[in-house]
C-alpha cells in the first residue's frame, strides 16, 4: 500500500526533503493530493478531461503543492495538503460536489498527466 500524501509530507519533514517518487506522483493529477483525496473520500472532485481538477481552486491548490514538492519546500507542501483537504471538505458540504457514486455517468478520469 501507498503511503498517502500526508505520511509523505511527515517523512519529508522528518528527511528535509522530498523522495524522487514524491515528485515524480505529485506531477500527476492521478497520484497528486487532489486525486488521493478524490480516491480516498470517493468524492467526485476532479473532471480532468480539460486537463485538471473541475474546480478551479482545487486546481490552484493542486499546482502550489506540486510546486512546493519539487521545491522541497515541506512547510508550504502541508500547507497546500491541507488546503486541499479543507477545500474538499467544504465543498462537499456545500453539495457543489457529491459521492462518486451517487452521479448518474460520473466518472473520475485521472489518467491525464500534469502538475498537481
Amino acid at each position: 500500500m501507498q503511503p498517502t500524501w500526508r505520511e509523505r509530507v511527515v517523512r519529508a519533514r522528518i528527511r528535509g526533503h522530498f523522495v524522487a517518487q514524491d515528485r515524480a506522483w505529485a506531477g500527476q493529477w492521478s497520484t497528486c493530493a487532489v486525486g488521493e483525496l478524490a480516491r480516498r473520500l470517493r468524492l467526485e472532485l476532479a473532471r480532468l478531461d480539460s486537463g485538471g481538477p473541475a474546480d478551479p481552486k482545487l486546481g490552484r491548490l493542486g499546482t502550489s503543492f506540486f510546486a512546493a514538492v519539487l521545491a522541497n519546500d515541506v512547510l508550504r507542501a502541508e500547507t497546500s495538503l491541507t488546503q486541499i483537504e479543507d477545500h474538499a471538505l467544504t465543498l462537499a458540504a456545500s453539495r457543489a460536489i457529491a459521492p462518486a457514486e451517487a452521479r448518474a455517468g460520473a466518472i473520475l478520469n485521472v489518467s491525464v498527466t500534469a502538475a498537481g
